[in-house]
């Protein structure tokens, strides 16, 4: 009797030598048997007889009980089976087999498994072993004893896949290569490649359905679907700079045609938590990367290693896309001659994953990631190792000004600080981890003005916010440059929200300065009396002679601040539909030019609410947003949110110009190909006038003067004053809403020319002039009595603010609207019944 695995018998004498002659005998040859009896269980007993002479066959009972290699059952000897004992006897006499009196020693000593494989396969690599397979699993896979030693292994055939006999399975098709173990193969892999090759043109077996490329191109040696499908054509190899690590085994390649693609580390795992995530509070913020022992150096060590660096892809496999997951493309990566998954694994920074024997898809240095890991494991280093398990106490204050004013002393009084950029939010936001200081923060850079890319809606990915222009190359050029890289940074300042201000330094350059320069950012008025000042505008004054980036039509702009400052007035109306008018006199308008884009755009909002309308409520409005809202006439329309209360919410509809507050349930989220487009209603207010100011504030002035008046002589004039501003406070406020509605039926859904005259505080004064007859509707208001002069300083404006004087005059003299009463300019105290 033989030993089985995992069993805790052994061999009986001369089992093993019993087996291994009936094998030779047989295996292979050609016998003849014949049936003598059937059990109740199906099974067949019988007598086999071996030799190419029918007349001269050999009985294999007979044979090995002669030899001393069976034992006789005699309780079951039947008649005619009565020389088998005589054959027994015989044997015993001889002392032949298990009869011998040595038989004791013919037992085997059994492996039935290798306790360091690694060790194993180093000392025997390359050199011929005589071995018995014992079982065939599938075509390259067997299960083997290794003699004279007895190890049981199981052995899997170098270079192909479903196969055994290498080249002659894949010359007819019974196999395909496998990429990943053809270094291993001994002579090499170009007959196995060849021999596929064959089959492949012949369409033999496994490629049957086999079509050739269309075109030339680099293909994933023996890699297929896993649905066994048709191959794909890929690029193999490449070469690349390390653009980002985004964690312990997968990293951002920005390959030498500037596109950028994301690549995992074959066949190794990064550090992960063993520990359940406990957190119950959903302001305690998930950080794995400190939280996960090891993750951060091995994070690290990628970093240092290879950011900025050129690397050299070859892809072993891609991992189709599974469990909401996207595709991954898996490769090993070499900087120079080191494998970086292998170095990875040494330090115990990363484990080996471990494959089923049917999975071929794993790197192509398998074999050296494993002896990677042995070592680790036997040095006791990172993973590996009980003790020195490291801990990162980490203060995240970004966002939370109670924790950044903490930190802000230290940081502000030290100078220059080391930094590691985590993050690049936009060109002029950054996450920094400061290394001394051990904490996260937000750093703002000081004294430019940078656009910012499009951006999803905080709590609503599916809403973006559109971006400004040139605010994605700024962000581009920003993370190209410093992304987890080290850096220098100077604290100047802390706003509200706990976001730190200063300038970053990179090879000894200055970010600001290099973002200005390039055109990608304006300086701020803040820069002014910085020690960077006369660096920043010289480099702006740079980019505007080179027209670059932002400064592109710099000449335009220029050319218009020079007429603003001559002493002539520049007259070139546009045609424009006024949309709304406010209360405070500011004019919204679109530019006519605009008119067929701004339709066709309803068009395609309106059918697209129509195929998919949005569900209710499940837009949550935050001040700022984009959004969708529903008008009064049933349309959905563009607009942003501008304040959030009670339920009750303040839109601005930014292609028309006119607010509304509403409900929630009126809101939806704005399609993203609605969000591109800029706003089309455009802000104006007129130029060189005025609406009187505020009636409440000269009312509480007048109740004052009641207030504090004293019984004197002068309390008749005093009176008299107080009267006659009181009629005049009581008209105003009709004189302003009849002021507005004139305006409105003068202008709304109408075609006017509009001048741009001067430009303050960010916003554009104009001069509205109608079409057919060329009346300037400021000047006509002035006439009426609806408005009042502002005046102005500009040499340029002088003309025509003397003729808007002179209509005021007019409108004084017939004592009009707000004149009706007598001046109504803002008196002082002292005419309200103040005593000086």
């Amino acid at each position: 009797m033989q030993k089985r695995q995992n069993s805790t018998e052994v061999d009986e004498p001369c089992g093993w030598q019993a087996r291994e002659f009936l094998r030779t005998l047989v295996i292979g040859k050609e016998v003849l048997f014949s049936i003598e009896t059937k059990t109740a269980t199906g099974r067949e007993y019988g007598t086999i007889y071996v030799g190419k002479d029918v007349n001269n066959l050999t009985n294999v009972t007979e044979l090995m009980i002669s030899e001393g290699l069976l034992t006789v059952r005699r309780e079951s000897i039947r008649g005619n089976e009565s020389h088998l004992t005589e054959l027994e006897d015989a044997a015993k006499a001889a002392g032949k087999g298990k009869w011998s009196p040595d038989a004791h020693k013919n037992v085997r000593d059994i492996k039935w498994s290798v306790e360091d494989v690694r060790a194993f396969v180093d000392k025997h690599k390359g050199k011929p072993m005589k071995a018995i397979i014992e079982h065939v699993r599938d075509g390259s896979s067997v299960k083997a004893f290794l003699l004279p030693d007895f190890y049981n292994i199981t052995l899997m055939i170098s270079g192909i896949k479903n196969g055994n006999i290498a080249e002659l399975l894949l010359r007819e098709g019974y196999a395909k290569c496998q990429t990943w173990s053809m270094k291993s193969v001994t002579g090499g892999s170009n007959k196995l490649q060849e021999a596929e090759k064959i089959a492949m043109n012949k369409k033999l077996r496994v490629w049957a359905g086999y079509t050739p490329p269309a075109s030339q191109g680099l293909w994933f040696g023996g890699l297929k679907a896993k649905d066994g499908g048709s191959l794909v054509q890929k690029e193999s190899e490449f070469n690349g700079k390390v653009a980002e690590i985004i964690n312990g085994e997968s990293l951002i390649i920005k390959k030498n045609n500037g596109q950028q693609k994301k690549i995992f580390l074959s066949s190794i795992r990064q550090p992960r938590s063993d520990q359940p995530d406990t957190r119950q509070s959903a302001s305690v913020r998930n950080r794995p990367l400190y939280d996960t022992p090891f993750l951060y150096e091995a994070r690290e060590f990628l970093r240092k290693k290879l950011i900025g660096q050129k690397v050299h892809v070859s892809v072993d496999y891609i991992q189709p896309p599974q469990n909401n997951f996207p595709e991954k493309v898996c490769a090993t990566v070499r900087i120079g001659d080191v494998n970086v998954a292998q170095a990875l694994v040494s330090k115990g920074l990363a484990t080996v994953v471990r494959y089923r024997q049917d999975d071929d898809n794993r790197s192509s240095c398998y074999d050296e990631l494993l002896s990677a890991e042995a070592k680790a494991i036997k040095e006791a280093v990172g993973l590996h190792s009980k003790k020195d398990i490291p801990i990162h106490r980490i203060q995240d204050v970004s966002g939370d000004p109670t924790k950044a004013k903490a930190f802000y002393p230290f940081l502000s009084r030290v100078g220059k600080t080391d930094a590691v950029v985590e993050y690049v939010n936009w060109g002029s936001r950054i996450r920094l981890y400061i290394p001394k200081e051990t904490c996260l923060i937000t750093f703002l850079l000081a004294g430019i003005s940078c656009p910012r890319p499009s951006r999803s809606t905080p709590g609503n990915p599916g809403n973006i916010i559109p971006g400004d222009e040139f605010g994605t190359e700024a962000l581009e050029y920003t993370k190209n440059s410093i992304l987890q890289r080290e850096v220098e940074i100077e604290v100047e300042g802390m706003d509200k929200g706990g976001n730190f201000i200063g300038w970053l330094f990179f090879d000894n350059q200055n970010l600001s300065v290099k973002l200005v320069e390039n055109g990608l950012s304006s300086v701020h008025s803040t820069a002014e009396g910085s020690k960077f000042s006369q660096a920043l505008t010289s480099a702006e004054q740079n980019a505007k002679k080179k027209k670059l980036n932002m400064w592109a039509n710099y000449v335009e702009q220029e050319k218009e601040k020079t007429e603003e400052t001559t002493t002539e007035r520049r007259i070139d109306p546009k045609s424009m539909m006024i949309s709304e008018v406010t209360r405070e006199g500011r004019v919204y308008a679109q530019y006519c030019s605009d008119g067929p884009a701004l339709e066709s755009m309803m068009d395609n909002l309106r059918q697209e609410f129509e195929a998919r309308p949005p569900v209710t409520g499940a837009f949550t409005p935050k001040r700022g947003a984009l959004c969708s809202s529903k008008f009064v006439d049933g349309a959905w329309y563009r607009a942003k949110v501008e304040k959030v209360s009670n339920g009750q919410v303040t839109v601005y509809y930014i292609d028309y110009g006119n607010r509304e507050v509403t409900t929630t349930t009126n809101l939806a989220a704005l399609p993203p190909q609605f969000g591109s487009a800029q706003p089309y209603a455009h802000e104006f207010a007129l130029a060189l006038v005025k609406f009187p100011k505020d009636v409440s504030n000269r009312l509480k002035v007048f109740i004052h003067s009641l207030l504090f008046v004293k019984f004197s002589h002068r309390l008749v004039r005093h009176y008299f004053y107080d009267f006659v501003n009181l009629v005049n406070i009581i008209v105003l406020k009709d004189i302003v809403a009849d002021a507005v509605e004139f305006l409105i039926s003068e202008t709304i859904d109408k075609e006017i020319k509009v001048n741009r005259e001067y430009k303050a505080n960010g916003l554009e004064f104009v001069t509205l002039q109608r079409v057919n007859d060329k009346v300037d509707l400021g000047r006509l208001l002035l006439s009426q009595g609806f408005l009042m002069v502002d005046n102005r300083k500009e040499k340029r404006m002088q003309s025509l603010l003397i003729d808007y004087r002179n209509a005021q005059d007019e409108a004084k003299k017939k004592r009009l609207n707000l004149w009706r009463y007598g001046d109504a300019t803002e008196d002082d105290a002292y005419e309200f019944g103040m005593e000086k």
